[in-house]
């Protein structure tokens, strides 16, 4: 009998519906939290009509539906593994739309992909270390869609008084019932189109340092330490 369980859980039939009610269990558990918005420079671009590069790390994902799908569609991309799959499932129930990443694809696909829902008009999504980390490290993607479209990255960041944290690579972050938030929008970053590599790679430091800055202040209203741990502060910041 458990066979049979385990069989169905890891098929499409069950990752759809497991990812649904999941979704809707984070729909109650976000709507149930007391949030209050810190705007660091991004929120007037937010509400604005022009189409966005957020960003994020991959621990925060769970608690951004309510940050940003109010306005317009917004597409992330994802893995295609099965967790990548179930993530998806959720995301539907938050009016995310996904590209799925495979490895079998050329990056070049994905790329054109995602550009042409930004040139569409939607916002797009990365969780900058994801999908296997290494966590709080930001990838390229972000940067290199930014300087071909010249829109702007906006970084967020979330945090609440309670809040579980899974036992996972990047210490998944989710809210606890009726407790208090914060919404925090960095300021906008821009990247050049002529921007080279070495300025491609300082911009990306100064990203990873900004969603960083971002999380720990977030952290530190309700008194949690920060997640990237003493001595680390994004690769751009000398140890202390």
């Amino acid at each position: 009998m458990m066979q049979h369980v385990k069989t169905w859980v890891k098929s499409s039939a069950g990752t759809i519906i497991i990812g649904n009610i999941l979704g809707t269990v984070l729909i109650v558990l976000a709507a149930s939290v007391r949030w209050k918005i810190v705007d660091k420079g991004g929120l007037q671009l937010v509400k604005s009509d022009e189409a966005i590069i957020f960003a994020n790390w991959h621990s925060r994902v769970l608690g951004l539906s309510l940050m940003i799908t109010q306005r317009r569609p917004l597409t992330y991309m994802m893995s295609s593994s099965r967790d990548g799959q179930l993530l998806a499932q959720m995301c539907k129930r938050h009016k995310i739309n996904t590209i799925f990443v495979s490895d079998k694809e050329n990056a070049l696909i994905h790329y054109r992909k995602i550009y042409r829902n930004l040139r569409a008009g939607q916002n797009v999504g990365f969780t900058l270390d994801g999908p296997r980390g290494p966590a709080r490290k930001a990838a390229l993607g972000a940067l290199m869609l930014a300087k071909s479209s010249g829109a702007a990255i906006i970084p967020l960041a979330w945090s609440s008084a309670r809040m579980t944290r899974f036992n996972t690579w990047d210490r998944m972050a989710l809210p606890k019932l009726f407790t208090r938030g914060v919404q925090y929008f960095g300021a906008p970053i821009y990247i050049p189109k002529d921007a080279d590599d070495a300025a491609i790679e300082v911009a990306r430091l100064a990203l990873e340092d900004a969603v960083n800055d971002l999380c720990a202040e977030a952290d530190a209203v309700f008194g949690h330490p920060p997640d990237h741990g003493e001595h680390r502060y994004g690769s751009a910041r000398k140890k202390r």
